[in-house]
Formats: C-alpha cells, structure tokens, sequence
C-alpha cells in the first residue's frame, strides 16, 4: 500500500481498471503489486514447505527489492524518487501464509500464497 496523509486523513492509492493481454478490461479496487520471482528451479527447488513459507524464503527474491522493482515497474517511481518520498510504516507490516487455497487460473489446483503486506507512506505530500 501507498499511504500518503491529505489534511489529516490517510488516503490509500488502489488501482481500479486492469488492462487485459486480450484487450478486455477489469474493474477492480487492488493496491499494487507484485509475485516474488524464484531463485532457483528443477532439481535445486526444495520440497520442505516449511522453508518454502518461511518469511525471508531463501528461495524467492529479497522482497525489499521486489518491493522497489514494483514501484519502478508498476508506477513508474524511479528509485532516486522513492528513497526521498516514501518511507516504510513498519508498524503496518505483515506476512501472512494463505494455504490451501483455490487457484484462480487452474480449477481444482488449490496453491498457497505467502504475502508480504508493506505500507510505504509518502514523507512530506505537500512537497511530492
């Protein structure tokens, strides 16, 4: 999530239309985001799914950086940008296990998603 404060009430930036590869679009409310890419696979990749799940997985990539990668990507918020307007609420973190569940794309696959919830708030909205 991006938070900035606006006359003392917190405002969050959601995205409402998703573009389609098919050129169909989607409305929904969704805060931006991004899939943490693997650092291995084949043979390397374990089978332990407590290692799998573990909060800083030594499988994925850094989530800090994936975080700033998707502000650039997602937003187009250069990292020089970033690292003088937004600042990280570690109050608001969370990470959060989802197993068992359905898939969306494969019916009758059910996945697990390990989520990393992060608040970076803007540092001074009047300036950005």
């Amino acid at each position: 999530r991006i938070v900035s404060e606006i006359f003392g009430v917190d405002h969050v930036l959601f995205s409402r239309m998703q573009f389609m590869h098919d050129g169909q679009t989607v409305e929904r409310r969704q805060v931006p985001l991004r899939k943490l890419a693997w650092t291995k696979s084949g043979d390397d990749f374990p089978s332990c799914a407590e290692e799998i799940s573990a909060e800083d997985c030594p499988h994925t990539e850094n989530w800090r950086v994936a975080l700033r990668k998707m502000l650039e990507e997602r937003l187009g918020l250069g990292l020089p940008w970033q690292m003088l307007h937004l600042i990280e609420d570690k109050d608001l973190y969370r990470y959060v296990v989802e197993d068992n569940v359905l898939s969306g794309g494969y019916p009758g696959l059910t996945t697990m998603y390990c989520i990393h919830e992060v608040t970076m708030r803007v540092k001074e909205p009047e300036h950005s």
